[in-house]
């Protein structure tokens, strides 16, 4: 029984704090990607069409290096063998939406 109460504590404290704004299944083919070498952001533009013009382009700004690296690994892999990758992403104070998970899709 606690353990549910805790379970849903912890739910309630990450979804209100994070808004969620969607996830993409996307072959990232039309995709230009920055790296901002004074900060280390990336940006990540063409991407409106992929969200219904949600999001105007895609930011990762907080992540660790590791994770940025692993980005464009993703990003990279998926574009080389033309398959698909997801995005999740919550919506920013402007039309760039912050990656929140991001990942390659199975082929099967």
């Amino acid at each position: 029984m606690y353990k549910n109460i805790l379970n849903s504590i912890v739910l309630t404290v990450i979804f209100s704090s994070t808004v969620f704004a969607g996830e993409i299944d996307v072959i990232p083919s039309d995709w230009k990607l920055e790296n901002y070498t004074d900060n280390g952001a990336i940006k990540v533009f063409n991407v409106a069409d992929d969200t219904n013009n949600i999001c105007t382009s895609f930011h990762l700004d907080s992540a660790t290096t590791e994770s940025k690296n692993r980005f464009w690994s993703t990003v990279l892999a998926a574009k080389a063998a033309n398959s698909k990758m997801f995005v999740r992403y919550v919506e920013s104070d402007s039309a760039s939406c912050e990656i929140s998970s991001f990942g390659q899709k199975s082929t099967s």
